[in-house]
């Protein structure tokens, strides 16, 4: 969000320490960092989501936060450009997170934008933007296309939040929002209807021991979970059958980090060889593109 710059200074002064830690080599079979490029579309200046395509290969979409135009952005695993995709149906307010996952009837590949900031936590509901993620054509490109998005509203059950996070089960389309600035964040779930009528309510399933969290994402096999603050990103290994609320009871890894300025979104690469994260354009810092890849050990698989 652009009011946290005073946060992004912050997370910048915790750069050095996070940055050491991380020079020592792998962590939790993580890292540490590749630099994969500048953002090379002009437009995407709050990038505040960030998540792989489940549908084509090699292609991240994001998009800006409160200055959103009401579109989403693809980009390859360099930071060059390949669409911009208006969305119909769904006006653009605090855009704050995407997920991916499949449709309402768990079958095909949907994205998840995640309406929910709400700074001074004051808005009577929050919505989530639903719409079937566009094929792209490898040899239009950049690309300029426009989808049509379905609006599930939803009303938590104890008074407003501020919220960065979507989370999408890939197995089942579940979707949770994790909020940001308690000194516990709460745990959601949200209901996913055929046909989003009326405003729905939330289901608070506990708390989480984190604050700040601004970011997350659900690998594509459904078995690793990330949430990422603005100094860290959280591990958890989801066991055959576990819950996400479950999972996010047990302790957190910590994984490779070097905190930036704004760095709100984080992704798995769909094929889970690593995590990627990005940054809004702050303080003069251009937005650039970050892998840590997965390590694998001496003689074993990646995973």
């Amino acid at each position: 969000m652009m009011f946290m710059r005073f946060a992004g200074v912050l997370a910048m002064l915790a750069t050095l320490w996070q940055a050491t830690a991380c020079a020592a080599g792998p962590k939790a079979g993580f890292g540490p960092r590749e630099d994969r490029g500048r953002i090379e579309h002009d437009a995407i200046t709050e990038a505040s989501g960030l998540v792989a395509s489940r549908l084509n290969p090699g292609v991240l979409w994001t998009h800006n936060d409160s200055g959103s135009s009401g579109a989403v952005f693809a980009l390859d695993d360099r930071g060059r450009h390949l669409a911009r995709v208006r969305i119909e149906g769904c006006p653009p307010g605090d855009w704050e997170d995407i997920a991916a996952g499949p449709g309402p009837d768990g079958r095909g590949h949907f994205l998840y934008i995640g309406d929910i900031g709400d700074n001074s936590a004051r808005k009577k509901s929050r919505s989530i933007c639903r719409f079937p993620e566009p094929a792209l054509d490898a040899t239009a490109r950049p690309a300029e296309l426009s989808v049509q998005a379905e609006r599930i509203r939803f009303v938590y059950p104890d008074g407003s939040h501020d919220a960065e996070t979507l989370l999408a089960d890939p197995a089942t389309g579940q979707l949770h929002v994790v909020t940001k600035r308690e000194k516990q964040v709460g745990l959601y779930r949200i209901p996913n209807p055929s046909a989003p009528e009326g405003t729905l309510t939330a289901e608070r399933l506990g708390n989480l021991p984190y604050t700040f969290i601004v970011g997350g994402d659900i690998s594509a096999d459904g078995r690793e979970i990330l949430l990422k603050t603005y100094t860290a990103v959280l591990y958890w290994r989801r066991q055959p059958g576990q819950s996400i609320a479950d999972t996010l009871q047990q302790p957190a890894t910590s994984l490779p980090y070097v905190a930036e300025v704004g760095g709100e979104a984080i992704a798995w690469a769909a094929d889970g060889s690593g995590y990627f994260t990005l940054s809004e354009e702050n303080l003069g810092i251009e937005a650039r593109l970050y892998f840590y890849p997965r390590q694998r050990p001496p003689g074993g698989p990646a995973r």
